[in-house]
Parts: structure tokens; sequence; C-alpha cells
């Protein structure tokens, strides 16, 4: 399967949120304006891009994961804030 404009939208959404294309072109060291073009279509998105925001991709998800571990953890550090209301 060939990556689309539609996979670089929902990609950018998970990995920055509803305003992702200037973080999204922060993160791959291009111009906002080139992610907007490729999003509405009016560029074609270069094939070197896709190795890129898949290795984006990789890192947020370690993040994620390394995140659920110790929020699940016994040892989770509390906020301080609640512990602050303890």
């Amino acid at each position: 399967m060939k990556p689309s404009r539609e996979t670089l939208i929902e990609v950018g959404k998970a990995l920055f949120g509803p305003h992702w294309p200037t973080p999204l072109a922060d993160a791959l060291n291009v111009a906002p304006r080139a992610v907007e073009r490729w999003a509405n279509g009016s560029r074609p998105i270069p094939e070197t891009i896709w190795p890129e925001i898949a290795d984006l991709c990789r890192v947020r998800g370690a993040a994620l994961q390394r995140w659920a571990k110790q929020l699940t953890s016994e040892e989770a550090p509390n906020d301080e804030h609640d512990s602050a209301q303890s």
C-alpha cells in the first residue's frame, strides 16, 4: 500500500492533534506550507518523507508505552497537585 494524503492527515492528527501541519513541518524540518500543500493535494508528497514520519510514529509510540507503564505501576509518581490535596 502506498501512503496517501489521507494517510498523511490521519498520522499528522494522531501525532500532533488537530493543528498538526506546523508541528509536523517542524519535526520534518520543512516549511509548514509544504505540509499544507501535501495535505491538500496541490503538491505530491516526497517518498523520502514517509520513513521520517514512520520514525516519528515509533518515537511517539515508545514514549506513550513508557507513560502507560509508569501510570500502571505501583511506583508511579503522584501528581504534585493530587498529593497536596491529600
